[in-house]
């Protein structure tokens, strides 16, 4: 016999079995189904079959609010851009567009103005020239003569939004086109937010150097470093970045 569908998806045994447990469950304890795993890692949202529960559940774990904005504002950089979808992330798209631009809302959110920005990446000092052709150009000749990003926009986009070769690359190969790496110093406007920059285990201190930042060693490192600018009692605002829904299992 037919029976007319409602859209709601169904909720099997093992759901709620595993939901009850979920609820005494920390992020970071063992997976209750045994796997051996964090429950982070495992079940911690393939025991939801409703949408809503996630949603509801991504609300108790992350929906924080501070008492008052810290001193230092600590995060890592994701390895994905949808700028580097079909390719590998670059410095300027890791430091700058990711971890100013996306970032840029969290740090004067969380942060006081003036604060300390501390970013954890490896960073690697690579390029795709057959997707980001212009971007190794402009972090090379551009960031070294001004990293003022209302002066780029004044000096230098219409120098790259008209460059043939780089133009020539994005009609008819798999460039993005040439101004794109313009746009991506823009983020550089959350400085005037922002006191210092470090950037913790970079692979190469150079890499972070070269935009006036400060590379460190290790998050204990850079804390190091923070703490002789604002003592030992300063307060610390830690973004914990919640797993990528487009992971789950559903």
């Amino acid at each position: 016999m037919a029976t007319r569908a409602t859209g709601e998806p169904k909720v099997t045994e093992r759901d709620r079995v595993m939901k009850q447990k979920s609820m005494r469950v920390g992020r970071n304890d063992l997976c209750p189904c045994g796997s051996g795993l964090k429950y982070k890692r495992c079940c911690m949202f393939k025991s939801f079959s409703n949408p809503k529960d996630i949603k509801a559940e991504y609300q108790r774990k992350y929906n924080i609010r501070l008492k008052e904005k810290a001193d230092i504002v600590l995060y890592g950089i994701p390895n994905w851009s949808p700028y580097a979808a079909f390719s590998v992330m670059n410095p300027l798209l890791t430091i700058l567009s990711t971890g100013l631009g996306y970032f840029g809302g969290v740090i004067e959110a969380m942060g006081k103005p003036g604060c300390t920005v501390i970013m954890v990446t490896p960073c690697p000092n690579r390029w795709d020239t057959v997707h980001h052709p212009s971007y190794p150009d402009v972090w090379e000749n551009v960031l070294s003569a001004t990293r003022d990003p209302y002066e780029i926009q004044a000096a230098y986009a219409e120098k790259y939004a008209t460059h043939a070769e780089y133009i020539e690359k994005y009609r008819t190969g798999f460039a993005f086109h040439p101004v794109h790496a313009i746009l991506a110093t823009y983020p550089l406007r959350r400085l005037d937010h922002i006191g210092h920059v470090l950037v913790a285990g970079a692979q190469d201190p150079g890499t972070i150097r070269h935009i006036g930042f400060q590379p460190a060693i290790s998050v204990a490192d850079a804390l190091t470093h923070a703490e002789e600018i604002y003592g030992k009692d300063f307060s610390l605002a830690y973004v914990d970045q919640p797993l990528p829904p487009v992971k789950l299992l559903m």
